[in-house]
């Protein structure tokens, strides 16, 4: 079942049954099987947080070679300080343990092109490079 069709019944099951939160996890727990229960929880770490790379709305990351990077900005006739930036704090740049001036693609889907490659170099400070 999905998120939308869950929060569809949370709506629907609201007016009836009172707190919409209560609904949505009793249908969690009526819909998924017990591999999915036990999945979900094998993408909490010991802290009991989820790993953000492997959330579904997450796009993926991955921070680029160096040659990588140079082959991009040849392609597109720009230096690294023409990039958009992210900050060296971003919970990204963080787990993916990136240096200033490093290039991280970002891969997202699309519904008109499928998939879609963004750029961005790792800046100490946004306003910086």
């Amino acid at each position: 079942m999905k998120m939308t069709e869950l929060r569809e019944i949370a709506k629907n099951e609201e007016i009836k049954a009172g707190s919409k939160k209560n609904v949505l996890i009793k249908k969690i727990i009526e819909t998924l099987s017990e591999e999915k229960i036990e999945e979900y929880f094998k993408k909490y770490n010991k802290t009991n947080k989820i790993e953000i790379l492997e959330h579904d709305l997450v796009p993926k990351f991955r921070r680029m070679k160096e040659s990588e990077a140079e082959e991009v900005l040849k392609k597109y006739g720009i230096t690294k300080k023409e990039l958009p930036k992210i900050s060296i704090a971003d919970p990204m740049s963080v787990t993916l343990a990136a240096d200033a001036g490093d290039v991280i693609e970002i891969t997202r889907k699309s519904q008109t092109a499928g998939k879609t490659k963004y750029y961005r170099v790792v800046a100490t400070d946004v306003t910086s490079l």
